[in-house]
C-alpha cells in the first residue's frame, strides 16, 4: 500500500533531506515550500499524510493544518516547529494535528509520529 505524503517547509535542504528519507521509508512524496502553493495542491489531490512546518514564509502552519483538515478529513497532519512551547503544542492539536515535534526532529521520530498515530485526535473541549 503507498502512502502519499506532502511535505511544506520553506527550508530547501530540511525538505530534501526529509522528501529523501520518507521516500527510502515507502512514502510517495511531493513537497513544497509555501501555504499558497501547497494549499493548491492539497485541493487537487488528497494526500494520506502531511508534516507542515509552523512558519511558512507567507502564512502560519497552524492555519494550514486548518484548511487541510477542511478539504480532507482524512488527512494526517504532522506540525515541526523551531519555536516549541506548550502553547503551540495545545493550538497545533486544535488546528487538528495527530502531533507535533519540536525541530531539530530526528527521521525516525517524525515516521514514528505519523504512522502510530491511529487516527484524527478530535480538538480538546474549549471550556473543559
Amino acid at each position: 500500500m503507498t502512502k502519499e505524503l506532502m511535505i511544506v517547509d520553506d527550508d530547501l535542504p530540511f525538505r530534501e533531506r526529509l522528501s529523501r528519507s520518507m521516500e527510502k521509508k515507502d512514502f510517495i512524496v511531493e513537497s513544497f515550500p509555501s501555504f499558497n502553493d501547497s494549499l493548491k495542491r492539497i485541493k487537487e489531490k488528497k494526500f494520506d499524510y502531511v508534516i507542515v512546518d509552523m512558519r511558512l514564509s507567507d502564512g502560519s502552519g497552524l492555519e494550514l493544518i486548518k484548511k487541510i483538515r477542511q478539504i480532507s478529513p482524512k488527512t494526517k497532519s504532522l506540525l515541526l516547529t523551531g519555536y516549541g512551547n506548550i502553547a503551540t503544542a495545545v493550538a497545533a492539536i486544535k488546528s487538528g494535528a495527530i502531533d507535533y515535534l519540536p525541530k531539530p526532529a530526528e527521521i525516525d521520530q517524525i515516521y514514528d509520529a505519523l504512522t502510530n498515530s491511529k487516527e484524527i485526535l478530535p480538538p480538546p473541549p474549549e471550556n473543559p
